[in-house]
């Protein structure tokens, strides 16, 4: 009998705890997606990069460029990938310099190499590898930025 009541009282405290502990999960993940709504990248990773922005020191580049897709590796470790096209804004002017510009991303900037890979007419490409020590970033907006040259 002793062992009896002493099972039920572990079954209790434990289903005491686990409805504790997906009640305070459920809680969580409510709380942080509320906050995030409007942050989310793609997939609903979580964003810490406003806007990860390419400066492209040769317009000939640019004007050539069909595309760029660009691959990087995300806060939680899997790789994201983005395509940036005249349509989608993602190839444009800003302040005057030709850019590739992707908003709302995770990306680990401070620990991983990131690729631009330009698709250019005729199945030709140019890729750009975009390293940690590489990014600045903007205290003003979060932006990170980078710029390459030909």
């Amino acid at each position: 009998m002793t062992l009896y009541q002493s099972n039920t009282l572990v079954r209790r405290f434990s289903t005491l705890a686990v409805a504790l502990l997906l009640a305070s999960v459920f809680t969580l993940s409510f709380q942080s997606s509320a906050e995030a709504k409007n942050l989310e990248a793609p997939g609903g990773a979580p964003v810490n990069v406003p806007a990860a922005i390419l400066y492209v020191g040769c317009p000939g580049l640019l004007a050539n460029t069909v595309s760029v897709d660009f691959y990087y590796v995300r806060l939680d470790g899997t790789v994201g990938a983005r395509t940036a096209t005249i349509d989608n804004g993602g190839l444009t002017y800003n302040t005057g310099a030709p850019t590739v510009q992707f908003y709302n991303v995770s990306i680990n900037y401070q620990a991983t190499n990131a690729l631009y890979e330009f698709i250019l007419s005729a199945n030709r490409y140019v890729d750009a590898y975009i390293y940690p020590s590489n990014w600045g970033r903007d205290a003003r907006n979060g932006n990170i930025f980078a710029t390459i040259q030909c």
